[in-house]
């Protein structure tokens, strides 16, 4: 049996609050909060993904330790050699040593929202700050240092901004606390991995999962002041921390929320002082938001006021009244069997696609090709599962290929629907969502042509599901199922397994059925 795959959280939290008030370093009931605080968030993950998935915790103190044995013997075999540490928190401890300070440099970037390489809050930009290095290090070897090396994509960049910067100072090796022992970066430059994990399902530093952290939204044109988007609910869907499909991402939200306040209150206890985000500011911290900024934030406000206020946001969540529309049939119609799929010329156009990725993957004949499709057809969640295992790519792959098809034409009787949207999105007390068993791509496609993009706060497509029944089993925990109604035309796939878990349901046989939908 192979090893189960590993949720990995690392603690960072009491550096965190040293870069607000260092007497917290030593307080031994600030820190009593940050370990409970730590094991809180532990238990909450280990009850969602376990069995299935073990969740694995490193401590900063374990992490740090680990990190300077390995370090500290190398600056001390050649004086003239240098670290350079690509996170702001590890070797605070070393950094602050009069024999290591002169030869512990950092560089700061981040990864912002759309997955780019950024400078971090108050950093100069990526090429400025290797031209900063380049004039301290000079011509001396430098050890790079990373918490994690997993895609590598920190280190990769850093290591072409050097090259193209031209440095004179040479990365002679790569040291990562935990990370993937197989991963590529440089085939001049060495690497090791401290704690190899070589079947991670995700890792997560717990500081994005509180407001003090996330991806990099937006920045002031100075970079002075950040925003960035948290992993918790109310700020995004949790996708970041692979816990956008959890049935208890709310229960993950509040309990996250609830003990970071706990963390806060024993903070201002030990600095005899409120916190506020003016403090996290001043710090080098961002302000959170979400992609929509409606979550008001002022520099003035205390932190812990904000998270109460964040806390009823996820109440007031709950108690929204839901609705699911499917997509091929319901929004609009096609040409097919009862206005449906099968038989469709959308149907025909995806065969044909279809037939075409067989035969560039395989390289055969038409025969060949339509003998592999009709197969294909046979498999139980269809033709992207059966093709994904045959040639070892995952079902996106497949589906962007075949499913990037024009809608004009194609789709019809849309009006009626596009109605009903729009007046249900006006009121925010509804929420809409789009559950479709087509793939991502299509569907991208249909709301552009629609106009119906912005109109859905979250959308299910072919990619990240097998069957709706896990999605109407999520969306049930999460919200009040009497609160939640399922619009589609599949009895089987729509309306039986939302009506099984006490929602209400609108079974659509023509775009006139839609005028029932209560508002």
């Amino acid at each position: 049996m192979s090893e189960k795959s590993r949720y990995v959280i690392t603690q960072d939290t009491t550096s965190i609050f040293g870069k607000i008030d260092k007497k917290t370093l030593t307080d031994s009931q600030f820190n009593r909060a940050v370990q409970q605080y730590f094991r809180s968030l532990e238990s909450t993950l280990a009850q969602i993904f376990e069995p299935d998935i073990d969740v694995t915790s490193y401590y900063e103190a374990e992490i740090e330790e680990k990190l300077q044995e390995r370090i500290i013997p190398i600056l001390d075999q050649d004086e003239n050699s240098v670290c350079i540490c690509l996170d702001r928190f590890l070797l605070g401890g070393l950094e602050e040593t009069d024999k290591y300070r002169s030869r512990i440099f950092r560089f700061g970037m981040c990864r912002a929202v759309n997955g780019e390489k950024v400078p971090r809050q108050g950093s100069e930009p990526l090429k400025d700050q290797i031209v900063r290095l380049n004039k301290q290090i000079g011509k001396r070897k430098a050890i790079l240092v990373d918490d994690g090396l997993f895609s590598g994509g920190t280190v990769k960049e850093f290591l072409r901004l050097a090259t193209e910067g031209n440095v004179d100072f040479s990365i002679n090796k790569v040291i990562g606390f935990i990370g993937n022992r197989d991963v590529r970066l440089d085939e001049r430059v060495s690497s090791e991995i401290i704690e190899p994990i070589d079947n991670l399902f995700d890792w997560i530093d717990i500081r994005d999962f509180s407001p003090l952290a996330g991806k990099r939204y937006s920045a002031s044109q100075s970079n002075g002041v950040t925003s960035s988007i948290p992993y918790l609910f109310p700020w995004s869907d949790g996708a970041s921390a692979s816990l956008n499909l959890s049935p208890q991402f709310f229960d993950v939200s509040l309990k996250a929320i609830s003990s970071f306040k706990n963390l806060v209150i024993a903070f201002e206890k030990s600095t005899s002082s409120p916190l506020t985000f003016r403090d996290l500011v001043r710090a080098g911290f961002p302000l959170p938001t979400n992609a929509l900024k409606t979550i008001p934030v002022s520099i003035n406000d205390k932190i812990t006021d904000y998270l109460d206020y964040c806390v009823d946001l996820i109440q007031y969540e709950r108690d929204r009244k839901v609705f699911v529309f499917d997509m091929d049939g319901t929004v609009y119609q096609l040409d097919g069997i009862n206005n449906g799929f099968k038989g469709s010329t959308l149907e025909s156009v995806v065969k044909l696609n279809a037939k075409g990725f067989i035969k560039a993957k395989e390289e055969c004949d038409e025969t060949t090709a339509q003998t592999i499709l009709e197969q294909a057809t046979k498999d139980e969640v269809g033709i992207s599962r059966f093709l994904s295992e045959k040639y070892g790519i995952s079902r996106k792959d497949y589906f962007d290929f075949v499913w990037n098809i024009n809608p004009e034409g194609i789709v019809r009787n849309f009006n009626v629907a596009l109605r009903l949207i729009r007046k249900l999105k006006n009121n925010p007390q509804r929420k809409l969502i789009l559950l479709t068993s087509a793939p991502q791509i299509w569907a991208n496609n249909v709301m552009d042509f629609l106009g119906i993009m912005e109109d859905f706060e979250a959308i299910y497509t072919g990619e990240q599901f097998d069957k709706k029944e896990r999605i109407f089993t999520m969306l049930a925990a999460r919200y009040k199922p009497k609160n939640i109604t399922s619009i589609g035309d599949q009895e089987r796939t729509d309306i039986k397994p939302a009506r099984d878990l006490g929602m209400n349901t609108l079974l659509i046989t023509g775009p006139n059925d839609l005028d029932r939908v209560t508002i």
